[in-house]
């Protein structure tokens, strides 16, 4: 009876003095958070570690976006004796991120890092396409849902090429990419290592394009399609060509590219090209159907790397194809309708001051016959 008495009184000690305990535990967490840490030294690894984001796309109406976050500590391994070799992917590592930009929600497609060449969002904000490369390896293409929260591999039927752009079509049913032989990178690659291996190396003025010069051209020889994501088929938009740059307009019914048709190299501007602006108007169906080219408009474009146009003229499908040699810029086919109609005038209005002319004369002649 001595003891259960004596067990409240036990319990309430015990309580009173645990209160003060935990407080002044909690107390001194605070002062030691509060207390200045000791300074370190800012080192070269952490230099190597600072991460750099960048944003990859951005929806059509802005709910998200893709980023990359890229540390330069883990693309330190670089191979400089490959640099001029086209067929050469640096390491550009990141950590792909969709980021919800109203909730703050963050997805990381990928488990590992990658390397993002382009990133494309479809029209209606659901789907994330990603080109990936890496040396070794054929580029990839991949697809991510956002609203499922999925990584699906678009199948490779095709090669695709690894500096190929990425476009969604209207319907957000296709992509638009360029494709690229293996077989011609693998010449690239070839031609690199005799120009930086080989025995001899003989370089002539005599040739139209000097071999380093020519080599970095190899790899705009490519192929414009539309691409179905589910199935990997593809439909052609441009043949094989040399293409420097191509754009798609939204509605996706527009091609417009420059082609490199340099005929030799220019020995005053170092890599200096002359493109010919074109531009493909195509149709292309929901179904798997080839696209129809309607208008192809040409213009002569010197540069180093675009150029100004300096004439264009609309060409219809039977036509003959354009020339595009500077000479040929006054040429009377490139002549607009409104200018050959004002040098037609211009010719008529001689053709009659000549005859004006010899009338005048004429009467002169006859006047001075008579006075004599």
């Amino acid at each position: 009876m001595h003891l259960k008495s004596r067990r409240p009184l036990v319990i309430l000690l015990a309580v009173a003095c645990a209160v003060p305990l935990a407080a002044s535990r909690e107390a001194a967490r605070e002062t030691a958070a509060a207390a200045p840490q000791a300074a370190r030294e800012f080192t070269a690894e952490d230099m190597l570690k600072v991460s750099t984001a960048s944003v990859l796309d951005l929806s059509d109406e802005g709910r998200r976006v893709a980023v990359g976050v890229r540390r330069a500590y883990d693309n330190a391994e670089v191979d400089n004796r490959r640099f001029g070799d086209p067929t050469y992917v640096a390491p550009s590592l990141v950590k792909v991120m969709v980021i919800d930009t109203a909730s703050g929600t963050i997805d990381a497609p990928f488990k590992d890092l990658v390397n993002v060449r382009q990133a494309a969002w479809s029209h209606d904000g659901r789907r994330l396409a990603l080109l990936t490369v890496a040396n070794g390896r054929p580029p990839a293409l991949v697809i991510w849902d956002a609203e499922r929260k999925t990584l699906s591999d678009v199948p490779r039927t095709v090669p695709v090429a690894a500096g190929s752009g990425l476009d969604w079509t209207a319907d957000d049913a296709r992509l638009i990419v360029s494709l690229r032989a293996p077989a011609q990178d693998a010449d690239a690659a070839a031609r690199f290592k005799a120009l930086t291996e080989g025995p001899i190396i003989v370089q002539s003025s005599k040739d139209p394009f000097l071999d380093w010069d020519d080599l970095q051209r190899a790899t705009r020889t490519r192929t414009i399609a539309a691409l179905n994501p589910a199935s990997g088929a593809a439909t052609t938009i441009v043949a094989d060509r040399k293409i420097s740059s191509y754009r798609v307009t939204r509605d996706s019914r527009l091609v417009t590219f420059l082609e490199d048709v340099t005929e030799k190299t220019d020995y005053d501007v170092i890599g200096g090209t002359m493109n010919a602006l074109r531009a493909i108007d195509i149709v292309v169906e929901r179904r798997a159907r080839s696209p129809r080219p309607r208008i192809s408009r040409t213009c002569n474009c010197a540069g180093a790397t675009t150029g100004a146009p300096s004439r264009m003229r609309r060409k219809e499908r039977s036509s003959s194809r354009a020339s595009t040699m500077p000479g040929r810029a006054r040429s009377r086919r490139g002549l607009t309708r409104r200018a050959r109609r004002k040098a037609k005038k211009r010719r008529r209005t001689k053709a009659r001051g000549r005859t004006n002319r010899s009338r005048s004369l004429s009467a002169r002649s006859a006047a001075t016959g008579q006075s004599s």
